[in-house]
């Protein structure tokens, strides 16, 4: 049974860049020559957890990068998948059930073929490290809100602009719990690169 998860997360932003302007994913504009920045999600972490002495390779970085707490409201249920795909879209998204990324090379759980053989079927479309084979379903359970919801809207818009993404994380319980890949996933379902599994 998967166990019922806030949606509060907490994001340390470490910057190698001078500032840091949060804009609208599809306002991002092509930079010749970006900034590394690497975004830390940790769910249900509170100030104190990283203010006191008990972790203090995140107390570290707390005092050297940026810091955001978000509470992301989102269109269903609260749930990790729906917070992760809200963030990676810009606006209140949902995810109707789990739907977990997967390395490229993994074999499908419940489908013949590797994970990218699955997308390739799936989409047209299987370049990338970590794949969302469930892509075409979160579309889906995003049409007719009311408002546009264009999952990968944000992975895209960053490789637009000359960056380039990786995803790593893995929260498996008795079933995978890999909902990061829909926060940095492009409208492919696809990050170029990062690690999830059993391995980490």
């Amino acid at each position: 049974m998967r166990k019922l998860i806030g949606t509060r997360i907490l994001c340390l932003l470490i910057l190698a860049v001078s500032a840091f302007m949060i804009v609208n994913p599809v306002m991002a504009k092509r930079i010749s020559d970006p900034q590394p920045l690497i975004v830390i999600c940790i769910d249900s972490l509170t100030l104190q957890d990283i203010t006191g002495d008990r972790l203090p390779q995140l107390k570290h970085m707390f005092f050297q990068g940026a810091v955001a707490l978000m509470n992301t409201n989102v269109a269903g249920t609260a749930n990790l998948d729906s917070s992760y795909l809200t963030l990676g879209t810009g606006v209140r998204a949902k995810a109707v059930e789990v739907q977990p990324g997967y390395l490229a090379e993994d074999d499908f759980p419940t489908e013949a073929g590797t994970v990218a053989e699955v997308q390739q079927r799936r989409t047209g479309n299987s370049t990338g490290a970590v794949l969302q084979p469930g892509i075409a379903a979160l579309v889906a359970s995003n049409n007719g809100l009311g408002y546009i919801v264009q999952p990968g809207v944000l992975g895209s818009a960053l490789r637009e602009a000359g960056y380039t993404t990786a995803v790593i994380g893995c929260a498996d319980t008795d079933i995978p719990e890999r909902p990061l890949v829909n926060f940095l996933m492009d409208t492919n379902g696809s990050v170029p690169f990062g690690y999830m599994g059993e391995g980490l």
